[in-house]
């Protein structure tokens, strides 16, 4: 694990204050962008996460890891996680191991089906290809999207910001030289959803800064939905609110999904931000905190009540 990740890993649990039992007030929520494990955090933390998504009533998290992170904390919660693999795999700079058994950036394909029709992998994503300059439509990413489509698995793709561990005054490119903006606009995806017109996609981090791209996907492809995650620290709340009212005022309330993609304080920042905001009725805050996911992932209905 290199050493600014765990520094970071361990100031978010530093900010956790008095953990409590799962606290049935609070809204129940799912996080559709979950990343607690995916610097080599040991096993034994679970604890610590678990009490917390039970104080903030975070009922399904989506766990977006690599394989090694997910066969060792998926089976200490199986009924609050959701697996879900991340490639391609990050530099040994930034991750500090390999992602996969064979060594490679990419899964590999009949690993990755055996592993989809099992159950260890419930969703894919988060897709990083945008760190690595590589667009939706690229022909490497191209067997991913024909898999999913074909067993119905959900579809996570990174569009916005570079990852936490980049600071604000830090380039992305210092860790990523091959990040490409022009990979995350959504209209990148119209390729993808023409070929591939089932698929149940989600795009992370709702396409941000790129608004009226990410409008007309949600306008031409119903099944696409967008995800919050990293929008309530990367950018001036202010700048999260103005993207987040357009959106819904678009028509797209009923297609947007919370998410934390950080530590245990930017999970709680980011359900307050959702909470606290005045321009959102309390129906639209409980569809985006927790039915709209629940909906794009098809549990049961009672889950939210």
């Amino acid at each position: 694990m290199i050493p600014a990740a765990r520094l970071l890993l361990l100031s978010c649990l530093a900010n956790v204050s008095v953990l409590a039992a799962q606290d049935d007030s609070r809204p129940p929520v799912i996080d559709m962008h979950l990343h607690g494990p995916i610097f080599g955090d040991t096993v034994q933390a679970i604890d610590t996460w678990l009490t917390e998504l039970d104080r903030l009533n975070v009922r399904k998290a989506v766990l977006a890891a690599f394989p090694d992170n997910l066969a060792a904390w998926v089976p200490q919660a199986p009924d609050r996680f959701l697996p879900a693999l991340t490639f391609p795999c990050p530099p040994r700079s930034f991750l500090g191991r390999p992602c996969f058994d064979d060594q490679a950036d990419f899964p590999n394909l009949d690993w990755l089906r055996g592993e989809l029709r099992a159950g260890r992998i419930q969703v894919l994503g988060e897709i990083i290809s945008q760190l690595f300059g590589i667009p939706p439509a690229d022909s490497r990413l191209e067997p991913y999207f024909a898999l999913v489509e074909e067993l119905d698995v959900p579809v996570g793709v990174h569009m916005g910001p570079g990852p936490i561990a980049v600071g604000a005054t830090r380039s992305i490119l210092a860790q990523f030289p091959e990040f490409r903006t022009a990979a995350g606009n959504p209209l990148e995806l119209d390729q993808v959803l023409r070929k591939h017109p089932n698929l149940r996609l989600f795009v992370m981090h709702a396409g941000w800064p790129m608004l009226d791209e990410m409008i007309a996907i949600l306008h031409h492809h119903p099944n696409v939905y967008v995800e919050l995650g990293n929008l309530q620290f990367v950018i001036t709340r202010d700048a999260y609110y103005l993207y987040l009212r357009r959106l819904v005022e678009a028509g797209y309330g009923d297609r947007i999904m919370f998410g934390s993609d950080g530590g245990l304080g930017n999970l709680e920042e980011g359900i307050q931000a959702i909470l606290e905001a005045e321009f959102l009725t309390e129906a639209q805050k409980r569809d985006i905190l927790y039915h709209n996911a629940a909906r794009f992932l098809r549990l049961p209905d009672e889950e939210g009540e």
